[in-house]
């Protein structure tokens, strides 16, 4: 069966189209006009790729050699070869390429590190930034929102951007020793799966407040529906995008508190001689807070299945990558070992 290169490039374009976030979208977009781009300089295509041209990409993305200007991160080169093999694997199922040249069989990818760069917050620390805004403005009382659902539930910044008013639902579940759930939260994640989280007291506490504040100008706005988001966008974005709260707001939503409260210097990010390490040494970003959450979980004694279930991942060796105390000393089995009847 052969494809002509106009159904190739329909197949491209739903490949590019087809997860619900941006960011995502532009991920793939990306990718594959640079992987398309290496091909062309060889007279190939997507279509008569080889073993031989995936497995020259990725020494090329690993070594900074042309057409990359410098080596990049083995996470990042298996991210973008994860994409290359999906896309390949579409192109067989299409009758478009006879085999797969980018199976992880055939193109191994780089081994990532078992350590994660990035490191969870103090329970201290997490406890100054929640308490921060000020929760009697509309803003305020947004931003608390913000940070509550990052560090209780653990949610990806897309994922607090598509809550909407009605995915806060009323349960009647308890918890494993008896206590009462009496709100959820409906979550849509990766891959468009929707998965539903218990909706911690606190949390829906600080929501209702948000929500009271806020009331009159969603009236105003017709953005208090069912089907508005739930997090929206205050000031001059509300009025250029209403109801619209993006995920680089949510980025700086955390920026702003994590200045306000010195844990990182708004003029320098680099460490300083003689600066203090809890200015300094901590790269806080949204994501931080879903690293501190399950390293928090796993401290707790929570098994790595029960926090599968909070963070949505489907393999729980993925979980355990974000476990920022996997490594360390004070939490080393041999500190509580011993042979004693």
């Amino acid at each position: 069966m052969t494809v002509k290169p106009s159904e190739i490039e329909t197949l491209r374009r739903a490949y590019e189209g087809r997860s619900e976030s941006a960011r995502t979208r532009t991920l793939v977009k990306s990718v594959l006009a640079a992987y398309e781009h290496y091909l062309g300089g060889m007279d190939e295509s997507f279509a008569t790729a080889t073993v031989e041209h995936v497995q020259k990409w990725r020494d090329a993305m690993l070594e900074g050699r042309r057409p990359f200007t410098r080596k990049l991160a083995p996470a990042t080169v298996a991210l973008r070869l994860s994409v290359i093999r999906t896309f390949h694997q579409l192109l067989v199922e299409r009758g478009a390429c006879p085999t797969n040249p980018a199976t992880t069989g055939l193109v191994v990818p780089p081994e990532l590190p078992e350590q994660h760069r990035t490191v969870a917050l103090s329970t201290k620390q997490i406890r100054t930034l929640l308490a921060a805004p000020n929760r009697d403005t509309v803003r305020g009382a947004r931003d608390a929102c913000v940070l509550y659902l990052l560090a209780y539930l653990g949610l990806r910044r897309a994922e607090i951007c598509s809550l909407r008013i009605r995915d806060i639902v009323h349960l009647n579940a308890r918890s494993s020793d008896g206590a009462a759930i009496p709100w959820g939260v409906r979550v849509k994640v990766k891959g468009g799966r929707e998965r539903l989280l218990p909706l911690p007291g606190q949390c829906k506490q600080i929501i209702d407040r948000y929500l009271a504040l806020d009331a009159d100008d969603r009236k105003t706005l017709r953005a208090n529906l069912a089907d508005s988001p739930l997090i929206q966008a205050t000031g001059y974005d509300r009025m250029q995008h209403p109801g619209k709260l993006s995920s680089e707001t949510i980025r700086l939503i955390v920026k702003r508190y994590a200045e306000y409260c010195g844990f990182i210097d708004p003029k320098s990010r680099k460490k300083k001689k003689g600066a203090s390490p809890e200015k300094t040494a901590i790269r806080i970003s949204p994501h931080v807070f879903r690293h501190t959450a399950i390293t928090r979980a796993l401290d707790k004694g929570i098994s790595y299945r029960d926090i599968q279930a909070m963070t949505g991942h489907r393999n729980i060796a993925t979980v355990q990558r974000y476990d920022s105390n996997k490594f360390s000393l004070e939490h080393n089995a041999v500190n509580r070992l011993d042979y004693d009847d």
